[in-house]
């Protein structure tokens, strides 16, 4: 599958602003990209933003437009934090202070941008000091420096600061637990970096529970306890944790006060709990299953033949198979998605998907006008 802008980047005397305005005024047609089929349905101002916030745009074309001068300066935020841009293009936003400041913070963004920008942050602009101190591949001498002052807190969250940095925070803090910077805590239960027997110090602060429980690091009797004895908000956040053990999920999974939701959403559960909760037909759980990218495969053909809301959650999953998606009840969809602007933009046969939806859908359309004497061929 070759789109518009694959076959115009393959042209080498295509100038780049082409290449940018080739693919707005296409309605998005490259690889993986549903969302502007309905090209009379888009607002031309909206083409642009659009495009750059859909994941599923590549890069390229977005380095096109930033080299061509030919994004609207409006856009140029959603575009510094896009992940998968060249260097030179994130180095070209660095020019504008405000934007300077979220490309500071965008973990994508080369080292040696980073560097040029821990050099100019004193100077210029304290919010790019604060983003790139926020940033998880801050330099680690930049970190340092700033161990000490206002931005202390950042230092001490971020998960690239030394050890030995991150020990002197916590000394600090420790001996001022409870009436120190309420900040400086947060940003110690919040970090993977920290240390179990700190986050064992501070699960004596119930308003810390919701970033302990969420913290890889934190010990798991810890996590037993919350899982036994914590409220639906800390308990939600112990179910996002990557460390969070199986048994829990197996337990939230039977819950009905939404805790089965957002279990069934999360990309480490279990394909057994996934699969216990398909089978309940109906219901949010029913639906996180059909969304979440590790859903067993086995899955997605009774959600492609179920309701409609399942069936659109299954054809909105990277994870979901091709074929799957083409024998879904294509009227309901391609009613639904054009009236809803829900067309998928993730799925890597999104194109082909709806192409061949169209297909099946005019036909089908076409034989009902026929049988009702409405039109003739």
């Amino acid at each position: 599958m070759t789109g518009v802008c694959d076959a115009l980047r393959q042209d080498d005397g295509l100038i780049p602003g082409a290449v940018w305005w080739a693919a707005v005024r296409s309605g998005g047609h490259h690889d993986s990209t549903t969302r502007y089929l309905i090209t009379d349905q888009i607002n031309p101002g909206e083409a642009p933003r659009l495009l750059i916030e859909d994941r599923s745009c590549p890069g390229w074309i977005l380095d096109a437009g930033i080299a061509s001068g030919i994004i609207p300066r409006r856009h140029y935020d959603a575009v510094a934090r896009r992940r998968d841009l060249r260097a030179d293009s994130y180095r070209t936003l660095t020019a504008w202070p405000d934007i300077a400041g979220v490309v500071a913070s965008n973990p994508a963004c080369p080292d040696d941008i980073l560097e040029e920008l821990a050099g100019r942050a004193a100077e210029e602009n304290y919010r790019v000091a604060r983003a790139l101190l926020a940033n998880p591949q801050c330099p680690t001498h930049y970190l340092a420096s700033h161990a000490r002052g206002i931005n202390a807190y950042l230092v001490a969250g971020n998960p690239n600061t030394p050890s030995h940095v991150l020990l002197q925070a916590w000394q600090e803090l420790r001996g001022n637990l409870y009436t120190g910077d309420g900040a400086m805590r947060r940003a110690v239960a919040r970090n993977p970096a920290s240390q179990p027997e700190w986050l064992d110090a501070l699960h004596t602060h119930g308003d810390l529970h919701e970033l302990i429980a969420a913290n890889p690091t934190t010990p798991r009797r810890i996590l037993e306890a919350y899982a036994q004895s914590g409220p639906n908000r800390v308990r939600e956040a112990l179910l996002t944790n990557s460390n969070c053990p199986t048994s829990f999920y197996h337990t939230f999974a039977r819950d009905d006060s939404g805790l089965a939701a957002v279990a069934a959403a999360q990309p480490h559960c279990p394909g057994a709990v996934l699969t216990q909760l398909a089978e309940q037909a109906s219901g949010r759980a029913w639906e996180e299953v059909a969304c979440n990218p590790a859903c067993p495969t086995s899955l997605f053909a009774a959600y492609t033949r179920g309701p409609l809301l399942g069936c659109l959650a299954a054809y909105n999953n990277p994870a979901c198979p091709y074929p799957l998606l083409v024998a879904a009840p294509v009227g309901e969809l391609m009613l639904c998605d054009s009236i809803g602007g829900r067309l998928p933009a993730l799925h890597p046969d999104a194109v082909d998907i709806v192409f061949s939806m169209a297909r099946t859908w005019i036909g089908d359309l076409t034989s009902l006008l026929e049988t009702a004497g409405l039109i003739s061929t």
